[in-house]
């Protein structure tokens, strides 16, 4: 029976720090770097696999690394974490299980599928930047340009919504009312 490998979390303020931990961890014990994830408010994640003894050790001593430039904010150790769990880091999907195709970014396609997710909920909680990048992507939008930059994020939520409707209505048809 193969068992699931550990996970270990070292939490630092900077990558600088969460680069001293990664390099000290990686050369204590036998364990794989999994990746090194930037969070929010310069909070940087190094994340760890291997057998729960060497990530324990890797772990501890990344830790004191970074602990002793003083930027280290957690620590953590899983040693058997749920199968589906480095989905969620970004790691490989479980077996037999398959990739949703989703268009390429700043595709017309990519356009047409994220709008259909689209409802003013969702609008709001995006900044105004957000907001305009969309809308500068969206062909149908009846504002162009300096339009786009000057508009508030009424307007813009607005008229997104607008066009929404417009490019996901199949030509040629129309509601009945």
């Amino acid at each position: 029976m193969m068992t699931q490998p550990a996970l270990g979390l070292i939490e630092t303020m900077g990558m600088t720090a969460a680069l001293e931990g990664a390099d000290t961890a990686l050369k204590t014990a036998a364990v794989n770097l999994l990746g090194c994830q930037k969070v929010t408010g310069g909070l940087v994640t190094v994340v760890l696999s291997g057998d729960v003894a060497a990530v324990q050790a890797a772990v501890s001593a990344g830790s004191a690394a970074a602990s002793r430039m003083g930027l280290l904010v957690g620590q953590h150790v899983i040693p058997r974490p749920l199968a589906d769990l480095p989905i969620l880091l970004g790691g490989p999907q479980p077996s037999g299980a398959s990739e949703p195709e989703v268009p390429m970014p700043d595709s017309p396609e990519t356009v047409r599928y994220l709008l259909a997710a689209l409802d003013r909920d969702y609008l709001e909680s995006l900044p105004v930047v957000e907001l305009r990048r969309l809308a500068r992507q969206m062909e149908s939008l009846p504002i162009k340009g300096r339009e786009i930059s000057r508009a508030n994020k009424e307007t813009l939520i607005t008229e997104i919504l607008q066009a929404k409707e417009n490019e996901l209505t199949p030509r040629g048809f129309s509601p009945e009312k």
